[in-house]
């Protein structure tokens, strides 16, 4: 056999298409490596270039941080935080399950029923005749830019007949005048601190120079106190079970102060409105007792009178002994009893 029929030795390449040229793939031994045969190998965090890249890039990483901080310390300057009051009330329903003692005393003759339902005390609680006279004593009809600035208007209180809208009202540096502007710049009253503000627009106010900021514009908003209760009255949440008898109230916002005292007000003005209406309705079930008590009496003396007269129209006198043919009277007869004697 010649050379030229001998069998032509293969590269290792060519044994393993695909894996380069390199000969790191095979080991010593001629096996392929772990890395040639598609094997993922052992890997861990270098802390080494982590450590490297927080180095390099220090400034910048210091840089977001800060201004990360920033930004919260901003957003917490200007978010206020939201408080919660609540309270219960008790109210008079009947039980709508029909048992016990009070399905008995439903079946007398003379019952009084429940002043209101379960759905009209939720009703009753976000009416009108509740919520107005409390916007009214809170003044929740006016509102302020700061917290801090509602102390300036501790006694202040509007007419009937005042104007709604947005003011300013600013105080010279010496805090003896003041000047009271529209929203929109326009100056609308000048004078002297402690004299009365706002007169013809239907204030009722009179600040001192005690409470007022010097150097300072107070901004105020004054809505109308039937639109204070609307929003009043959406604010609250009211909750009550099905067949219980409290009525859960919870009112949100970001004075504590003012929701706490707001919410009494609210509750207070309820249970005087549920007195009232409960009042009514006992001297509306008075009178009507009264009226069906005198008609009964009516229609008993009536009755009396009418068998008063049909006895005397109807009774007849008792009739006379028959006269018999014996002796007239003796001991065994039949006439009256004699004495003894």
């Amino acid at each position: 056999m010649t050379h030229k029929h001998l069998p032509m030795l293969r590269s290792e390449t060519e044994l393993a298409p695909g894996l380069g040229s390199t000969p790191e793939v095979f080991r010593s031994n001629g096996h392929l490596s772990p890395a040639a045969l598609g094997a993922e190998p052992e890997s861990g965090p270098d802390w080494r270039r982590v450590a490297s890249a927080i180095l390099r890039f220090k400034w910048l990483i210091l840089l977001a941080v800060l201004v990360g901080l920033g930004g919260a310390f901003a957003v917490s300057r200007h978010l206020r935080p939201i408080y919660k009051a609540q309270a219960n009330v008790w109210v008079d329903i009947q039980d709508r399950r029909g048992g016990g003692d009070r399905g008995t005393e439903a079946r007398g003759p003379i019952r009084q029923g429940a002043l209101l339902e379960a759905d009209d005390w939720v009703e009753l609680l976000r009416s009108y005749i509740v919520l107005d006279q409390v916007v009214r004593d809170q003044r929740l009809y006016l509102s302020v830019d700061r917290l801090a600035d509602r102390a300036s208007f501790a006694a202040f209180n509007v007419t009937d007949a005042f104007r709604p809208g947005a003011y300013e009202f600013a105080v010279s540096e010496s805090g003896r005048e003041y000047v009271l502007r529209a929203h929109d710049g326009m100056e609308l009253e000048r004078g002297t601190v402690g004299d009365s503000v706002g007169r013809r627009l239907g204030f009722r106010w009179a600040p001192s120079g005690e409470t007022l900021p010097r150097g300072r514009t107070v901004a105020f908003t004054l809505v109308a106190p039937r639109e204070a209760a609307s929003q009043l009255g959406e604010q609250l949440d009211i909750r009550m079970d099905l067949n219980g008898n409290f009525l859960a109230v919870e009112l949100r916002g970001s004075n504590p102060a003012l929701i706490a005292n707001t919410l009494n007000a609210v509750t207070g003005r309820y249970v005087a409105v549920a007195a009232q209406l409960k009042r009514e309705k006992l001297t509306e079930l008075t009178k009507i007792l009264e009226d069906q008590l005198n008609t009964a009496r009516g229609n008993l003396d009536d009755a009396e009178t009418a068998l008063q007269r049909f006895r005397s129209r109807t009774i007849t006198l008792p009739s006379e002994p028959p006269t018999g043919g014996g002796g007239g009277g003796g001991a065994g007869g039949a006439g009256e009893p004699r004495a003894a004697g």
